[in-house]
């Protein structure tokens, strides 16, 4: 059995939806819809605390955007969410509003950790 961490953003696939997002990352934070994306997304690249905490971590990361999760899984699960990835099958261990209860990419740090003790895969 073959586990991962899936990661799905509230936000299109493409470098025109990129560009899109990075600029109202910037003029509208608060506002702007994918706070997975906000807490640990720059402009444009990951932040690199984020991505040094994942390689930390006894389990692989797969990101996806909205449309590529929908297209594959064809899912209405609110977006952002994170989910636990078993044999093709997920299970959801981050929902869209606790990613919006979030304000700090600390914060979403030790909410992932709780969520992967309560998997028994920390």
């Amino acid at each position: 059995m073959f586990k991962s961490l899936l990661f799905v953003y509230n936000a299109d696939s493409g470098f025109l939806n990129a560009l899109k997002d990075g600029i109202e990352k910037v003029t509208d934070p608060e506002g702007y819809g994918c706070r997975l994306c906000g807490l640990t997304y720059g402009v444009a690249t990951m932040k690199g605390g984020w991505r040094r905490f994942l390689k930390g971590l006894p389990i692989e990361s797969k990101f996806l955007h909205r449309d590529e999760y929908k297209r594959l899984y064809g899912d209405d699960t609110p977006l952002p969410a994170t989910f636990i990835e078993e044999d093709g099958e997920l299970t959801l261990i981050i929902s869209s509003s606790e990613y919006n209860e979030l304000t700090t990419l600390k914060g979403l740090e030790t909410l992932l950790k709780t969520k992967l003790r309560a998997q028994g895969i920390i």
